[in-house]
């Protein structure tokens, strides 16, 4: 992963993660105490690297999307794609990229 893709890819996950935050923040039935513990784990997202691209999964291994890495086809690096499967995008368009607006990204997935 060069320097560049994994500064982009660190803001996607932070847009996710903001995100998150706020969803949990109007949950009334927790306390501060666990909303933060929420938010905390939640927040240790990983990204793996495969072949052709990204993945970006949570914590307990569920995926969130992935991330082409190179040109290629109809998709262009950097290129968001949701998740068809544990271990393939769905192919039919891309929801984004990581180099251009990434502010209407969810928690929930490409």
């Amino acid at each position: 992963m060069t320097t560049i893709e994994t500064k982009h890819i660190d803001e996607l996950k932070n847009v996710i993660i903001d995100d998150y935050a706020r969803f949990i923040s109007r949950a009334v039935t927790l306390t501060d105490a666990e909303k933060a513990e929420k938010v905390s784990d939640f927040s240790k997202m990983q990204v793996t690297e495969g072949k052709l691209y990204y993945k970006v999964c949570n914590k307990r291994g569920g995926v969130w999307g992935f991330i082409v890495k190179k040109d290629g086809g109809k998709f262009k690096t950097g290129d968001i794609l949701k998740a068809a499967s544990w271990s393939s995008p769905a192919k039919n368009f891309s929801r984004g990229n990581i180099f251009s607006n990434l502010s209407h990204f969810q928690w929930t997935g490409a």
